[in-house]
């Protein structure tokens, strides 16, 4: 499942003025929900990534769905990668 998504809402607005540290194309992961919260971050084994998706669709907050995704990884600031490094997902 591929997904291509670009939110407007103010977080992912902040976040996309970040500077860009990597970008991943294509990668493979899977979902999984933090904790009891309403909040989803995406694992990404191969690459070592844990990733916190500030744009991220409603339809793929879904525990364990694997996915494949595209998108940059943002500077993200000392102790607040606690769920990830700070994603912004991409259109394809």
């Amino acid at each position: 499942m591929l997904f291509s998504f670009f939110s407007k809402n103010k977080v992912a607005i902040v976040t996309s003025s970040r500077e860009t540290v990597k970008v991943i194309s294509y990668a493979k992961g899977v979902v999984r929900q933090v904790g009891n919260s309403n909040e989803y971050m995406i694992e990404c084994s191969a690459k070592h990534l844990k990733l916190n998706p500030v744009n991220f669709p409603s339809e793929y907050r879904e525990g364990d769905l694997q996915i494949i995704f595209i998108g940059d990884i943002k500077a993200t600031p000392p102790l607040k990668d606690e769920f990830g490094k700070y994603f912004e997902v991409k259109s394809s």
